[in-house]
């Protein structure tokens, strides 16, 4: 019997059946109001690192979070080590739902945020502490256990990525009054607060449920590195993005997506490290993509992790990977695919990173495998 949350279940935590007609204010309120969030809620205080600006945030209760990823390679998986909360519907109540082929996509809030309602003002400019305050949500990419970016249908996925991106217009462009004007950061666009979207997969980095899912937070607070794209487009005058692309040989290059192109980086850090950037510079949201784009996205998203789960075990390595959804100032928009392929050691920490691998030929190997998979497909 294949494990799904079944709809039976999905109709009893449903608060709001979508986010398109709520507004940021019913939004929160909905955090404000979940039975049991407020347990698990941060402590109301950050610290910054001044050396490089690396947000710190602190929250104890996120170590009692349920884990059920205990084995190794997706091969070996019959089943998972304890029950899936998800699948049983122990979970938070349901924020946005859309229907796929087979089963549903869902958007619900995080039993251990990072962020929490409350008052209090944001990391304000050589500031060293302050008081965050946001929302922290949990997309889950399908009802259905094992289905998820590697195995999932195109038009399915962009089901998914498409639900994000509402979201995210929501929040970042009708928070005015509840959010600071982040403007300041962000000459182009009026938005209100800051968005963080990312993956983790594997416990090695992170991913505490087998049961696929993004993360999204939106707070008062911006991130270390959302800080690093804007300092970078102060000092160059152009986007990490354009960046990217000008100063990538064509032997980094995985594959061209029409619309996005693919690449290891000149500066891999860790082997299998690889970039997906949104041609458009001008683009920073996910919000701003037309569907030809998002799509584009979910190949590549598709291709990589695809990539992941064949090339870790080959390394001996269990599968464990994180995904940065890098948006806004300074940004353009890009998407970081870094694989748990080699440990951080002390050099590391002090700045100086020694990767176990060249690019190019990481790069070549990328994109044989992604040809073998599209003739698998084919065939």
């Amino acid at each position: 019997m294949k494990k799904e949350l079944s709809e039976e279940k999905a109709a009893e935590l449903i608060q709001y059946s979508c986010f398109d007609s709520l507004s940021v204010d019913e939004i929160i309120s909905g955090f404000s109001d979940e039975k049991g969030l407020s347990d698990f809620a941060p402590d109301p205080v950050l610290q910054m690192d001044p050396r490089d600006r690396s947000i710190v945030l602190f929250n104890s209760a996120r170590a009692k979070r349920p884990h059920d990823n205990k084995t190794v390679f997706r091969s070996e998986v019959k089943e998972p080590t304890t029950v899936c909360p998800i699948c049983e519907g122990n979970t938070t109540r349901i924020m946005d739902k859309a229907k796929l082929s087979s089963g549903f996509t869902f958007i619900n809030k995080n039993l251990f945020p990072i962020f929490y309602p409350s008052a209090g003002g944001g990391l304000q400019e050589g500031v060293k502490t302050g008081n965050p305050f946001g929302i922290h949500f949990l997309q889950w990419t399908s009802s259905l256990h094992d289905c998820d970016w590697h195995n999932m249908d195109m038009d399915d996925l962009l089901i998914v990525i498409t639900r994000l991106a509402v979201l995210e217009k929501k929040l970042l462009f009708c928070s005015d009054g509840i959010m600071p004007d982040s403007s300041r950061w962000n000459n182009q666009k009026q938005t209100f607060g800051f968005i963080s979207i990312i993956k983790n997969y594997g416990k090695l980095v992170g991913g505490s449920l087998l049961h696929g899912h993004q993360q999204i937070t939106f707070s008062n607070t911006i991130s270390g590195q959302q800080y690093n794209n804007w300092r970078f487009f102060q000092k160059n005058h152009s986007c990490f993005s354009e960046h990217l692309m000008d100063n990538t040989p064509e032997n980094l290059v995985i594959k061209d997506y029409e619309s996005s192109i693919l690449v290891v980086p000149y500066f891999m850090k860790r082997p299998y490290n690889c970039i997906l950037i949104v041609k458009d510079v001008s683009r920073q949201f996910l919000s701003e993509l037309n569907d030809g784009e998002l799509l584009s996205i979910c190949q590549a998203w598709a291709d990589v992790t695809n990539m992941f789960f064949d090339i870790m075990p080959e390394l001996g390595r269990e599968p464990a990977f994180n995904i940065l959804v890098h948006d806004g100032p300074g940004a353009g928009l890009y998407i970081e695919f870094l694989p748990y392929t080699q440990e951080t050691g002390g050099y590391e920490q002090v700045g100086l990173w020694v990767c176990q691998a060249d690019p190019a030929s990481v790069a070549e190997y990328m994109r044989s495998k992604i040809s073998k998979r599209q003739i698998r497909r084919l065939s």
